[in-house]
């Protein structure tokens, strides 16, 4: 059964009418798929960086599109597949994928003072001829530091 999307409080009474509380009944299950997602994604990550490190890219993208299966915004799956795209002679592509990875760095801006991803993007962009995003992140880039 789909949770709604509202919050639920440990101890309010499960969704799925099972007449338990929903720490003991669904929370659990919610929280070991959390667990199992998280390891997943950093060895979905693995195997992207390795396939790259190897110049296997279409392995590569098989990784990235997955991880984007469990995390649909994440920036460095984004970028991936977008740079494999742009390679690819589907540059119009590509660049959605790399605008779209640009768009969650500035998000996740707020976070972090690690400005590598977005140097790395910013280069990607400028490479493909898309000064104005790479203007941008690399604007926040200064603004970081």
């Amino acid at each position: 059964m789909k949770h709604p999307e509202t919050k639920l409080g440990r101890n309010e009474p499960c969704p799925c009418n099972s007449g338990k509380k929903y720490k003991a009944c669904c929370g659990k299950t919610d929280a070991l798929l959390t667990q199992v997602r998280s390891s997943d994604i950093t060895e979905l990550l693995y195997h992207a960086r390795s396939a790259v490190s190897i110049g296997d890219f279409d392995s590569a993208e098989i990784s990235f599109r997955q991880l984007l299966e469990i995390k649909p915004n994440h920036a460095e799956a984004l970028a991936g597949i977008g740079q494999k795209l742009c390679w690819q002679r589907k540059r119009r592509q590509g660049l959605g994928y790399l605008r779209q990875a640009a768009r969650q760095l500035i998000k996740e801006s707020s976070k972090s003072r690690d400005i590598t991803q977005l140097l790395e993007l910013c280069g990607q962009l400028q490479h493909w001829g898309d000064l104005e995003n790479a203007l941008k992140l690399s604007q926040l880039a200064v603004r970081i530091l």
